[in-house]
């Protein structure tokens, strides 16, 4: 969508800073707080995607669907991965 032209600049590069604050920093000091932060902003994101829909419309909105399969297999990875 065009008023969205600064999706790919901020969101997905605040997406990606995120997730490697949490990896490669103390701010979860153990493993599996980290194990537990991660599909907390995957879900985030993915909500925050699926709300705004960013992409255009043409070719049957296919980037959006693709956006939300991609946060959708990063959230259920990341889901699936916690054992206690």
């Amino acid at each position: 969508e065009p008023q969205y032209w600064w999706w790919d600049i901020i969101v997905k590069r605040f997406d990606i800073g995120v997730m490697n604050l949490v990896t490669y920093t103390s701010i979860a000091t153990e493993e599996k707080a980290k194990l537990l932060t991660f599909p907390i902003i995957s879900g985030c994101f993915l909500g925050l995607s699926a709300w705004c829909q960013p992409f255009t419309n043409t070719q049957a909105e296919i980037l959006d669907f693709l956006e939300m399969c991609l946060l959708s297999f990063r959230f259920t990875l990341f889901s699936m991965i916690f054992n206690p």
